[in-house]
Parts: C-alpha cells; structure tokens; sequence
C-alpha cells in the first residue's frame, strides 16, 4: 500500500492490486444490505438497529451496478451470508449478534 495525502489528520491510502475481488465483497455486502433495509424497524434496538444503520449508508452510498456481480467465495462472503440468514431472529431479538444490547 502507498499513502496518498488525506485531508484530514487520518492517513489514506491505496491498495495496488487489482480491485476485482473488492468489487465482489462490496456487491455482496451491498446486496445483503439491501435485504436488511426491507426490514420493518419496528423494536429495532442495540446491534439489530445499528446493522440496520450501515446497511442504509451502505445501500445509499454504492448504486447497485448493471452487470452482474462475479461469483466469490471465501470466509468474508460466508459471514455475509450468515448474517443474512439469521438477520430475522436478529431483528427480533431472537439472537444477539455480539452481546451489544
């Protein structure tokens, strides 16, 4: 990584390789995301209102691209899937996703 002047006193920097497998985990996050945001926020408290919170900025923030998003796999991707299937009983307070309520 090689860092670029920020603006701020926060150091950035950019990542030389190819981007195609953050393109990947960054369609898959935000496809989950969007999932989530079709919750019905009702009760919403503790970690379920704040994965509710980042999955509105995430959806808000990255458009959803045209093409389709290349298949991926890893552990990065399981936990993403995870999470989407378990966000019902997360947002029911059915389970505690980190003991944060």
């Amino acid at each position: 990584m090689k860092p670029i002047s920020a603006v701020s006193d926060h150091p950035a920097y950019t990542v030389e390789e190819p981007g195609d497998k953050y393109l990947s985990l960054l369609d898959a996050a935000r496809e989950v995301a969007s999932q989530i945001v079709r919750t019905t926020t009702n009760g919403l408290g503790g970690a379920a209102a704040y994965i509710y919170g980042a999955s509105q900025e995430l959806v808000a923030a990255v458009p959803e691209r045209d093409d389709e998003p290349p298949a991926a796999g890893g552990a990065i991707f399981e936990c993403l899937q995870r999470l989407l299937a378990v966000w019902p009983d997360i947002a029911a307070r059915r389970a505690d996703p980190g003991g944060a309520e």
